[in-house]
């Protein structure tokens, strides 16, 4: 669908992983429903896609690669408890223009973030997460700011 004039999709029951730059370039693509078989999003599978700004992952997700979505218009990303990994360069790389900041909602306590040559989450300044979590750990090493999970509130954001 790469630089399609898709404008949204309803993912298959069947598929389970979406491979990399899948949907990449897709400027109007505003709606994706996950099939409960997803476990993995490949790298730039929906970077440039920027009408995206609400999506709603599916519990069977284990894994989010890099630049996965960059350049979408996410301003919050709520990852479900069984993902594993997620990419610091999960919303941006090095040379985006964009200052858009996102927050980040985790599930889980074992979702563990990616790290190159320990660089930052980029555009991430906000996460949320339950205490002693992998991901508050590793927030607090590059003191991104956090807040408990029991804090986040979706009306806050809206």
């Amino acid at each position: 669908f790469t630089n399609s004039g898709l404008e949204e999709i309803t993912l298959p029951y069947s598929l389970k992983e979406i491979s990399h730059s899948c949907f990449y370039g897709c400027k109007n693509l505003s709606k994706v429903i996950f099939g409960s078989n997803v476990t993995k999003i490949d790298y730039s599978a929906f970077n440039g896609c920027s009408k995206l700004k609400d999506i709603s992952l599916p519990e069977s997700l284990k894994e989010i690669g890099f630049h996965t979505f960059t350049d979408t218009a996410i301003s919050i990303l709520i990852i479900p408890q069984g993902v594993k990994t997620v990419s610091h360069r999960l919303f941006a790389h090095s040379y985006t223009r964009s200052n858009r900041q996102i927050t980040c909602v985790f599930l889980g306590t074992e979702t563990e973030v990616t790290v190159k040559d320990n660089e930052p989450f980029y555009r991430v300044a906000m996460i949320y997460c339950l205490p002693g979590s992998a991901v508050q750990k590793y927030a607090r090493e590059r003191k991104i700011s956090i807040k408990p999970l029991s804090e986040f509130r979706m009306e806050d954001y809206q």
